[in-house]
């Protein structure tokens, strides 16, 4: 009699235990359905978007914006075959008006539609073997072009190439035919011209691991975000620099 009770009770037990592993099967067949459904869904936004970047970065135009101790000191519009075209006083200011720096309202104070807004934090720039040529044979340095952009450029400049023992009437000179032949109006589009040679050397020599490194050392802001650069903050995404990155002809002034 025990023996069978026994038994039954066993039975009992084995088809509740089999009834409970069941409802946690259950379960986990349909929480990771739908962690399926999400992270499917997260990179079906993730792709379709960098496609979408891919293609527009280098037709529409593209804002890009150098912030230096909480002010935009300078920037250009990047509109992929064209020139860029470097922002004058009156631009910077409306920038520099704006409590927070959206898509619309940038486009407002430029009166021109953009695809994205790029803020890069001076902290992004610091090569040692960066220069620019600004007079033939006579390269300036890295920390001098950081300087000029933080104050007057030409002034910097005169003052720098001077200490180089060049004649200051003759470097004024050349640095007019400099600003006249890209069409420099002001101290602001130098400085625009200035950082668009920045970006050129950072895209050309490292490619878009430039914008991936600066979005998650957090040196570059994209306006407005997307699942695109949503996602480049915590993955690795050397895998995706193929769908992220048109290659870029046409940021320094020289294209």
């Amino acid at each position: 009699m025990i023996s069978l009770l026994i038994a039954v009770l066993g039975i009992i037990l084995f088809l509740l235990l089999l009834k409970l592993f069941f409802k946690a099967l259950k379960v986990f067949i349909v929480v990771n359905l739908i962690l399926l459904i999400v992270f499917g869904g997260l990179a079906f936004l993730v792709v379709r978007d960098a496609s979408n970047f891919k293609q527009r970065f280098s037709s529409e135009k593209n804002l890009f914006l150098l912030e230096d101790n909480g002010s935009i000191i300078a920037g250009f519009v990047y509109a992929g075959s064209s020139k860029p075209s470097f922002m004058d006083d009156d631009s910077l200011n409306k920038i520099n008006g704006l409590s927070e720096i959206t898509l619309s309202d940038a486009e407002s104070a430029l009166s021109t539609s953009l695809y994205k807004v790029f803020i890069v934090s001076s902290r992004e720039f610091n090569s040692s073997d960066f220069s620019i040529e600004l007079l033939a044979g006579h390269p300036t340095p890295l920390p001098v072009i950081m300087g000029s952009l933080r104050s007057h450029p030409v002034e910097a400049f005169l003052n720098y190439y001077s200490s180089q023992g060049l004649d200051k009437s003759a470097v004024n000179l050349s640095l007019t035919h400099f600003m006249q032949e890209y069409g420099l109006n002001s101290e602001a589009q130098v400085k625009g011209m200035l950082f668009s040679a920045l970006i050129a050397k950072d895209f050309n020599d490292n490619g878009a691991l430039f914008l991936v490194r600066g979005i998650k050392e957090r040196t570059i802001r994209v306006v407005p975000m997307s699942p695109l650069f949503v996602v480049l903050k915590y993955v690795n995404a050397e895998s995706l620099i193929s769908r992220v990155s048109p290659k870029s002809k046409g940021v320094s002034p020289g294209n």
